[in-house]
């Protein structure tokens, strides 16, 4: 027996590295000195144990029973609850057919336990179970999900609640948003690499030439087109639900009027923005993304996709108050009833106006004519590292910025029609139309050697660095400093002398006369999101920004700290669905190396029309506002179209961690890439081949086919692409057994994705008499083809091609060209040089469901037909 009470303490003590995931032996222990607004934590506690068993399932959330992956039975997942201090272990056992994965969203853990498979975490293999080991350093809200393929939006996600030492005093509620979609992902995915208008069409969000022409937008229309760009859009996926919870709708009716109770809210979202807002009245923001901050009473605010937000409401009276989760494209909302009694619903947000955002689109980019949409510079500004001191200010790098977009002082103010809200001008000629513009519809950690100076430590203040060295990527002999004594374009300057340099710090709250405010008084966060039209709409209420999250404690980085300036330009292209950062999908891409010890700083630059979240794993950083020492910490950060958003953290880490945009559908498709630390040993990425499994999704194939039978004859299209190649074969005959065969082999030759080549062969049948024998026969011919194609204003492709006879031949065609919200227009001409011959063909489209339309078609050789085109 006291062998036992000897032996018994002595084994948990040997065995507690183990139940908090940490090494031993090897000096690797972490010292975790300070989290950002946390207090100092010892390495191990209470040992907190959860078992989670992932299984397949059938859910049945709008009438239609739908494969999904439960965990413990349920989605969302369990909550897995914890105080500050106590040490997690998690069992995941895998009981489905595949693979699983789990990444703990926003939680401070050894890398190896991150849960990205194939990078820092191995695959959880079916039967078998994977065992998650970390201690719980911080408090606040946060979340897990799966990290392989697309099981996220199968279900595979829940919250995480850790509770500070001293707890909380209030009541609270926990509101998972999540997005339904009855369509297997791989098919959602696939369907938008398509390109066809069907979610548009169910979203209510089309701008047709009809639409246009009926509410006197028709210009806005044009220019849309004009830059190459389908209509604006603020989401790519039709959902079939919105989810609280689990839920169409939740409820905590045990609330009673004057109490007051904090919600939870975690947007588990796959790809779904929220407008959030409460039927009892303001709603105060105590935390964000687990991090306090200083309380904001708002009426309005957008949490992002993978965002949390810590909000606490009080009823004002007894009843039944509706706290309502709109997706930002506003066609349908999820909600939480708070109380119990008479039903007081929150305000239906208004329709989207599509045409309003082009406007502010159009106005935003006459404000910036030298940047290309959707693409990165040619000079992409390499990685600099800066010695101590030498780092350039936050505000000359928004500058910098500024001016790279064709921002420069003394700017043509002629040339900006912008109707923006807010906006008093009269009307000016229109912006010239010019704008190359894509079709955009829009391991085991090293812990001996970590230095834990996390933001938020208390540090002294850090001096104002110098302002004039050379800025990365500037090149000085090539400006024009004789525009630089000039207004910053549609400044409001008044009181500013003729001749008068403004500074960064001169300029901040300015406006520019499109309405938009420069500097850090600008609404951060929320461009091109339907802000402004709700602003306009509702001028009384407080629509929350970025700009008004302030850190409870100061967040300052230390000074005596190298800085590395790492420019990332998001970019993409909405035709093809590819996303790509500084014009590279991850598979394409280097690891973003940093050093351990040093300030990073990344700038990014939203060269798109669609809001980007982007989440860097095991970090905390900065996001620049205008609170100064005071700037918010987070791990998630929404990077609003056409915006400039720094963030910075203290490189304290090791090994590999992953940084992507969170619309699951846009990391799928490129944007995401590996932060890699110097001199740190890789856990599972050993070589080139390692990579490439890990980064080979946006790699994949997809698969898409029309077939029209029509009265006059058949019309075939199948293609089979990826991200940069395409294999097409196309066809067409009628019913003398005349045809047309043709395909080609082609490739993608620029980031913007408008330019490509290819070759192929073209076989040709036709009917006709043998003058000799009198019996009808088949004359057939092959022609080998080489060929261009480009991407032309107003949604042309122009495909210039020769033959192998030397015989040159140019085609002019556009497709799907929305006359109403179904209804649809095609027109193609193509004319041989050598054989002085033109071909035409006029189409229209009926878009009755998702998978066939109504069509007629008049072609210069098959005559005038209609009849049923199936599209898959």
């Amino acid at each position: 027996m006291k062998w036992t009470h000897f032996c018994l303490p002595l084994l948990l003590v040997l065995l507690s590295p183990a139940l908090t995931g940490q090494q031993t032996g090897d000096g690797k222990l972490s010292t975790y000195e300070m989290i950002p607004g946390q207090s100092l934590t010892s390495r191990t506690g209470k040992v907190v144990t959860y078992h989670l068993a992932v299984s397949d399932t059938t859910v049945n959330f709008t009438g239609n029973p739908t494969p999904a992956l439960a965990t413990n039975g349920s989605i969302p997942a369990p909550t897995l609850a914890f105080t500050e201090g106590d040490s997690a272990r998690i069992y995941v056992t895998n009981y489905t057919g595949g693979t699983v994965s789990f990444h703990w969203h926003g939680l401070l853990l050894p890398n190896e336990f991150d849960g990205v498979p194939l990078l820092n975490t191995e695959l959880i293999q079916p039967g078998a179970t994977y065992v998650a080991a970390f201690p719980i350093i911080q408090h606040g809200t946060y979340w897990y999900h799966s990290h392989t393929e697309f099981q996220e939006q199968k279900g595979m996600y829940g919250p995480i609640v850790i509770q500070p030492k001293a707890g909380i005093p209030t009541k609270e509620k926990v509101v998972v948003l999540s997005d339904f979609t009855e369509q297997n992902p791989h098919e959602v995915l696939r369907q938008i690499k398509r390109h066809t208008d069907w979610y548009a069409i169910k979203r209510t969000a089309v701008q047709s030439y009809g639409g246009a022409l009926a509410t006197g937008n028709l210009g806005k229309q044009i220019w849309l087109e004009w830059n190459r760009m389908p209509s604006m859009d603020l989401a790519d996926v039709y959902y079939n639900a919105f989810l609280a919870n689990g839920k169409i709708a939740d409820a905590y009716p045990t609330l009673t009027a004057g109490e007051t109770i904090r919600l939870r809210v975690i947007n588990g979202s796959a790809s779904s923005h929220f407008w959030l807002q409460f039927a009892g009245g303001k709603m105060t923001v105590v935390s964000a993304d687990g991090q306090e901050v200083a309380p904001v009473e708002v009426d309005k605010l957008l949490i992002a996709t993978a965002e949390t937000y810590d909000i606490e409401v009080t009823l004002p009276t007894d009843g039944r108050y509706e706290f309502r989760a709109t997706s930002w494209d506003r066609y349908k909302h999820t909600s939480v009833w708070l109380g119990q009694g008479a039903e007081h619903a929150a305000p239906t947000l208004p329709k989207v106006d599509y045409f309003a955002l082009t406007k502010e689109m159009k106005d935003m980019m006459a404000a910036m004519p030298d940047m290309q949409m959707g693409k990165a510079p040619n000079d992409i500004p390499e990685p600099r590292v800066y010695p101590i001191g030498e780092a350039p200010s936050n505000e000359d790098i928004q500058m910098e910025s500024m001016m790279q977009m064709g921002m420069e002082m003394g700017m043509d103010h002629s040339k900006m029609n912008h109707d923006m809200p807010d906006m008093k001008h009269d009307t000016v000629p229109e912006p010239k139309m010019d704008h190359d513009m894509p079709g955009m519809d829009h391991s085991k950690m090293d812990h001996g050697k970590m230095n834990h100076d996390m933001p938020g430590m208390k540090h002294d203040t850090v001096p104002e660095p110098k302002m004039d060295h050379d800025m990365p990527g500037m090149d000085h002999s090539k400006m024009d400093h004789s525009k630089m004594n000039h207004d910053m374009p549609g400044m409001k300057s008044d009181s500013t002398p003729a001749g008068k340099t403004i500074s960064a710090k001169e300029m901040d709250g300015k406006t520019m006369d499109t309405g938009m405010q420069m500097g850090s008084n600008a609404p951060m966060g929320v461009m091109l999101t339907g802000y402004y039209e709700l602003k306009e709409a509702n001028p009384n209420e407080t629509i929350f920004d970025y700009n008004m999250l302030r850190s409870e404690q100061p967040t300052v980085l230390k000074e005596d700290r190298p800085v590395r300036v790492v420019h990332l330009y998001l970019g993409g292209n909405m035709l093809r669905y590819v996303w790509m950062i500084n014009n590279q999908p991850l598979s394409a891409a280097d690891k973003i190396m940093i050093e351990k010890g040093e300030n990073v700083r990344f700038v990014f630059h939203n060269t798109t029309m669609m809001s980007h979240p982007m989440h860097l794993h095991g970090h905390f950083f900065r996001v620049v506002n205008n609170q100064g020492d005071h700037a918010p910490l987070k791990h998630t950060v929404n990077v609003a179209p056409m915006e400039t958003t720094i963030i910075e953290f203290a490189a304290t880490e090791d090994k590999d961690w992953f940084f992507h945009c969170h619309l699951l559908y846009h990391m799928m498709s490129g944007m995401a890439r590996i932060i890699g630390y110097e001199g740190s040993s890789d856990l599972l990425i050993k070589d080139k081949v390692d990579y490439d499994n890990f980064a080979m999704d946006d790699l994949k194939y997809f698969g898409m086919a029309s077939v029209s039978a029509l009265s006059n004859g058949t019309w075939a299209d199948l293609a089979y692409f990826n991200l940069n190649k395409e294999f097409s074969l196309e066809g067409e005959t009628d019913y003398d057994g005349n045809f047309e065969v043709e395909g080609k082999a082609m490739r993608y030759l620029d980031p913007r994705q408008f330019f490509s080549a290819y070759v192929g062969a073209e076989i040709d049948g036709e009917r006709e008499m043998d003058a000799e024998t009198g019996k009808l026969g088949t004359e057939t011919k092959v022609l080998a083809l080489a060929g261009v194609r480009y991407f032309l204003p107003m949604m042309i492709w122009s495909d210039l091609r020769v033959d192998h006879r030397g015989r040159l031949e140019l085609q002019l065609e556009r497709e799907d060209i929305p006359l109403t919200t179904r209804w649809r227009a095609s027109a193609m001409g193509r004319y041989n040089f050598m054989e002085q011959r033109a071909e035409y063909a006029f189409g229209t489209s009926y878009q009755v469901g998702q998978y066939w339309a109504v069509v007629g078609i008049y072609d210069s050789d098959y005559g005038l037909g209609g009849g049923i085109k199936f599209i898959w």
